[in-house]
């Protein structure tokens, strides 16, 4: 009973404090602004995180560095609570009664500095459910970021009564426990300190362990150097409160206690950090790929990857980037960086123009590729990467038809309104691809499963539709890609759609970010850029829609046929074709029409835990709590506290 009333008058010590809280309400408030630039800052660049190979992560480059900012800045609230703990005690003349039990008076103390600096924790935890609610967030690592802080106060408290022990003026223990502290994280940031080899000086600071466990790695050295360096501190301001009360032992015994315990301390954790491995709790590549796209990679033959550029070209770097994380998880790969200018008619055979481009094959050679399965890729899109190795893996003999004969896209075209890219791009994916023209009595073989019709401007007659519904009714899907300003004369491919064109048209240019739940947008997260859209009416699915709700393309299933109509066909030419997500949006309608449903849908690489969404309430919510009630309430306590005392 009697511990516990000590406690409780530590506590209440602290609380009527009208300092103490103000400074906590001025630090709550700064850290909360704090964390809502680094949120608009992270938004804004976020756009330019699907460019990425790797892009970085909202816990380890937002949350995370907010826990470091909440670190920095507690230095300062540790320092005001420790260094007025011992201190005032003799300046308020309760000083005698300390020395009867200093063990349970220092530990007392660093109880009771809890019940204020854990008002802190506070801020961290609305911090979490903000981004918990807009992005997905690696929890692990926020737990061991979480312990990290927790024992840093723990330790900082500890070595704040010690020194506050050292002085008799709460103002001078308190500036001292400042310096103190201040340069023992600055000894953390000094780079010159690794330059020469003296990596052992790092492990004197704090901030070190603290970037080791909040970085994600479960380090016994930190646990000890923050643990033990708590227990360390504690029995050294306990000692030292017992030598002010008359202790009879000598200075130089003192100070030698003093030295063998901190180097005992000290010690254990070199030697941890030496020869006890950290475990990392970080999420590796393979961590984030769906369990299918693992299965790809682990079933993998012999695979020769030939980059159309220099190994210390700019394109050679971006697609070294690209692959790092991937080729080391196949069993058997191999990368040749080749020199366009050596390679031209290669390049010409496959219509590659660009530098960077990839030929992914197994068996053949370069020379001569197709003597083995291969695929190429213009993008850097592991979507496009996995299953293009699925079809190395389970090659199929389905064929797909552009039908031709009404005046439709230019398929030869190399002008920006052409298709040639995208006739060049489905054939390099792997698709088997052929023109046909249209004929009376055109008999198709078995193996065709799909009927692409590519922007007709001609009316299409009822005499094709009839023979277009004869091939549904076998199986063959069909793609209808339109030509916006044509669209409304084409009455009979609209009722076989089942489609109503608007009275307009879409003019210029439009950017889809947002796509219905459909099959075909599984996990996409790329923007797609089209051109003159046709908006029109329909009871069938919707695949795109604008801003408005209309429908820009729609898709059913009829028996073992699939329908598809899209209201632009401009975002597969040879102008728009690798504008954001367009050629893999093109390919996955293509793996959908052909009855592909176990495509790996794989949006780009940690782009879920890269990307934060927060809608206007949620905003709303969070920056009222964190900015104006909660500051607004310590602001308020601290003016009670004030005028208590001062009646």
């Amino acid at each position: 009973m009697k511990r516990l009333s000590w406690l409780k008058k530590e506590r209440l010590m602290l609380w009527r404090t009208a300092s103490i809280w103000l400074v906590l309400a001025l630090l709550m408030f700064s850290c909360s602004w704090l964390f809502w630039l680094m949120v608009d800052r992270y938004t804004q660049l976020q756009s330019a995180f699907i460019a990425m190979a790797q892009p970085p992560s909202v816990t380890d480059h937002l949350l995370v560095p907010f826990f470091k900012t909440m670190a920095q800045v507690s230095m300062l609230l540790v320092a005001v609570i420790s260094g007025m703990a011992i201190a005032q005690e003799r300046s308020q003349g309760t000083w005698i009664q300390v020395f009867k039990q200093p063990n349970r008076m220092v530990v007392n103390k660093w109880l009771a500095s809890w019940s204020v600096s854990g008002f802190l924790l506070l801020t961290l935890l609305l911090a979490w459910l903000c981004l918990d609610g807009a992005s997905q967030l690696h929890q692990p690592v926020i737990g061991l970021a979480l312990l990290a802080l927790i024992l840093l106060l723990s330790w900082l408290k500890a070595l704040g009564l010690y020194l506050s022990s050292l002085s008799s003026q709460s103002g001078m223990a308190i500036l001292l426990s400042l310096v103190v502290f201040t340069l023992l994280w600055m000894l953390g940031q000094n780079q010159s300190v690794a330059e020469f080899g003296v990596n052992w000086l790092v492990l004197l600071s704090p901030l070190k362990h603290f970037d080791w466990l909040s970085g994600g790695q479960l380090s016994v050295a930190s646990l000890i150097y923050f643990l033990l360096g708590t227990l360390v501190f504690l029995r050294l301001a306990a000692w030292q409160v017992a030598a002010l009360g008359g202790e009879r032992l000598a200075v130089w015994k003192q100070v030698l206690r003093t030295l063998v315990l901190i180097m005992c301390w000290l010690a254990a954790v070199f030697a941890v950090a030496k020869w006890v491995p950290v475990q990392s709790h970080q999420l590796s590549y393979k961590d984030l790929l769906p369990s299918n796209a693992q299965e790809i990679l682990n079933q993998q033959k012999h695979t020769d990857i030939d980059v159309f550029a220099t190994e210390n070209s700019d394109a050679g770097k971006k697609v070294a980037e690209f692959l790092s994380p991937v080729i080391s998880l196949l069993p058997d790969v191999r990368v040749n960086y080749l020199d366009p200018a050596s390679q031209v008619e290669v390049m010409a055979q496959h219509g590659i123009s660009r530098q960077g481009s990839m030929l992914v094959r197994q068996g053949g050679t370069v020379e001569d590729p197709e003597g083995g399965h291969l695929f190429v890729m213009k993008e850097l899109s592991y979507e496009q990467w996995f299953n293009g190795l699925k079809k190395l893996q389970t090659p199929k003999d389905d064929w797909l038809v552009l039908l031709e004969g009404f005046e439709g896209g230019d398929l030869r075209g190399e002008a920006p309104e052409g298709f040639e890219q995208w006739y060049q791009s489905i054939k390099n994916a792997g698709y088997q691809v052929a023109m046909m023209s249209w004929q009376e009595g055109l008999n198709l073989p078995s193996n065709v499963k799909l009927i692409m019709l590519l922007a007709p401007k001609k009316e299409v007659s009822g005499e094709v539709v009839e023979w277009l519904q004869q091939q549904i009714t076998q199986g063959v899907s069909i793609w209808w890609l339109t030509e916006p300003e044509q669209a409304q004369q084409q009455n009979h491919l609209s009722l076989l759609f089942d489609v109503m064109p608007l009275d307009s048209f879409y003019a210029g240019p439009l950017v889809l970010k947002d796509f219905p739940d459909h099959a075909i947008n599984q996990s996409f997260d790329r923007p797609i850029d089209l051109y003159q859209a046709m908006t029109f009416e329909t009871a069938s699915d919707q695949v795109w829609q604008n801003e408005q709700g209309q429908t820009l393309a729609a898709a059913q299933v009829m028996g073992e046929s699939r329908l598809l109509v899209t209201g632009d066909s401009d975002f597969v030419n040879n102008g728009r074709l690798l504008s954001g997500g367009n050629l893999e949006m093109s390919l996955r309608q293509l793996d959908w029409l052909l009855g592909i449903d176990d495509r790996i849908d794989l949006p780009t690489i940690g782009m879920a835990q890269s990307q934060i969404h927060l809608t206007k309430n949620q905003v709303l919510l969070y920056s009222v709590l964190m900015l104006l009630v909660l500051p607004g309430l310590l602001l308020l306590v601290a003016l009670g506290v004030w005028y208590r005392n001062r009646r």
